[in-house]
């Protein structure tokens, strides 16, 4: 029922109480916490680990490809994540090819959405 750029056919409070009758408890819990920002959430949750990792390799990749454009050495902005992988060089350089920034940004978010 939810579709990257329409707007949600329920409220976020809608959207967790109906989760709360389908889901365990812990579940409902670290959803509710994404509400309030990713850091705040238990980040040994699997989904929310794998979303950590993804978030992070990306704004690793995206510091990597607009120092070159800066002409700045990357290093003191990077976060340890290890290897991002060809995929994600790929969304980085796309969104930096977007003339507009807001484009590069919607770029970007759908980018997310896929990968969630």
């Amino acid at each position: 029922m939810l579709h990257f750029g329409l707007k949600p056919p329920f409220s976020w409070e809608q959207f967790i109480a109906r989760a709360k009758e389908m889901i365990p408890e812990s579940d409902a819990a670290v959803l509710q916490g994404c509400a309030a920002g990713i850091e705040v959430v238990d980040s040994q949750h699997p989904l929310v680990k794998s979303w950590i990792a993804f978030e992070y390799k990306l704004r690793n990749e995206l510091v990597k490809v607009r120092a070159v454009r800066q002409r700045i050495d990357p290093i003191k902005y990077l976060r340890p994540d290890g290897y991002a992988g060809s995929e994600i060089t790929h969304i980085a350089l796309a969104a930096l090819r977007h003339t507009s920034p807001l484009e590069a940004e919607k770029y970007l978010d759908q980018e997310r959405w896929q990968a969630l």
